[in-house]
């Protein structure tokens, strides 16, 4: 028996071609497992600092976070603002990265690729004009944390306090003019600051579980409050949350038109009379007695 028997080498020839494809194949599959997909979920994951590790999120899904415990984190020492250090620069060049490179570009020059449908546009930290609260480590640090009004540079209290330090001095190195010490700010500012608590987390899928069930134990209002309710589960669960309406019709009135939408009742409630908010409010004291 010979290979000829079973196809001419015109048809190996094609056969081999089409293994090779397919081999290629797998073995693109087989980077991008590696390679690429690792490198997405990294990238997807909102920013935790550099020495913290990342969960087991699954495909993608930074929603589904472990559950963690809230903890006071050790006291910080702004007195850190008073000097660089190659750690320190270096944890500020990779939150710079993340968090501030699209706009400010990556080498702090007002490049990023959101700069140009910025108004006003962002800060170019090489050059020494234009800073609106000045460019001392301090006063770095307390735009970082209280952000710029009527600007696109916004509040950054999330990161931690040692992020923002160490933001506040990389952002300094980006500049080679000199900066003030501000050694006397940073000691005042470093007598009133307390370190912030960690809250407790938990995946968003226990969040909405936990939801359901606390709004399922709430009775249903009934006809009570029409025309003003919108949403009557949710105008249930504000009612059963909220202190501020008991005080009375009018405040009543008050806390669901501020809160229209969100609490579950509707804008146009606004236009109803001070009849109309006496009666709605005996409706709910009423099914608040029953409940």
């Amino acid at each position: 028996m010979r290979w000829s028997d079973y196809g001419t080498p015109e048809d190996y020839r094609r056969m081999a071609g089409a293994l090779a494809v397919v081999l290629i194949a797998l073995a693109g599959l087989a980077v991008f497992d590696i390679i690429v997909i690792p490198g997405l979920r990294g990238g997807a994951a909102p920013y935790r600092g550099p020495d913290a590790p990342l969960g087991k999120t699954g495909w993608l899904d930074v929603s589904e976070q472990p559950a963690t415990r809230g903890y006071m984190p050790a006291p910080v020492d702004l007195r850190a603002l008073e000097r660089s250090t190659p750690r320190l620069l270096e944890r500020g060049r990779t939150i710079f990265a993340r968090v501030c490179a699209p706009c400010h570009g990556p080498q702090g020059r007002a490049d990023g690729p959101a700069a140009s449908s910025l108004r006003p546009p962002p800060r170019d930290f090489t050059r020494p004009t234009g800073w609106k609260n000045g460019y001392g480590p301090a006063d770095i640090f307390q735009t970082i944390s209280r952000g710029v009004p009527g600007s696109a540079m916004a509040s950054f209290d999330y990161l931690p306090a040692e992020d923002r330090i160490a933001l506040a001095r990389f952002e300094m190195s980006l500049g080679k003019f000199p900066h003030p010490a501000q050694k006397a700010k940073i000691e005042k500012l470093a007598e009133g600051f307390k370190s912030e608590r960690v809250p407790n987390k938990i995946p968003v899928s226990l969040a909405m579980e936990k939801l359901e069930q606390e709004a399922s134990k709430i009775p249903d209002l009934g006809e009570a409050g029409a025309p003003a309710v919108l949403d009557r589960p949710r105008a249930a669960l504000w009612l059963s949350r909220s202190t501020a309406w008991r005080a009375g019709p009018r405040a009543l009135a008050e806390a669901a038109c501020l809160q229209a939408q969100d609490n579950g009742f509707s804008t146009s409630a606004a236009a109803l009379s001070a009849g109309d908010w006496r009666r709605i409010y005996g409706e709910f004291m009423a099914w608040r007695r029953e409940s």
